[in-house]
């Protein structure tokens, strides 16, 4: 039961981060996360940044705003996020793909 999804993040050299899991995030906490990546990397010079180093500022962030930390997780594989599946974050571009690699809007 809950509302599970991951995120991670990928950059330009093909490396993917840890994931981030949430047990109550739902399909809103993907959409924080690219929202937030896509305020604090608007400047060129951003793009394409280490997928690891996003992940840490990104979990700072919530931390410091308080942003519902107690049911996350962070994991690299072998946890269940069935009820919204997971969510990749490309650094070069700020564009989602959900777990089928649709592009998400």
């Amino acid at each position: 039961m809950g509302d599970r999804v991951s995120v991670s993040f990928k950059d330009n050299n093909g490396k993917e981060s840890v994931s981030i899991y949430h047990h109550w995030g739902g399909k809103s906490f993907p959409a924080l996360a690219r929202h937030w990546f896509k305020e604090h990397y608007k400047q060129p010079e951003h793009q394409g940044i280490y997928a690891n180093k996003v992940v840490v500022q990104f979990l700072a962030w919530l931390g410091k705003h308080d942003k519902s930390t107690d049911s996350i997780d962070i994991v690299e594989k072998g946890f269940d996020d069935s009820d919204n599946g997971h969510y990749t974050i490309f650094t070069i571009d700020g564009r989602m793909t959900n777990g089928s690699g649709e592009y998400i809007e």
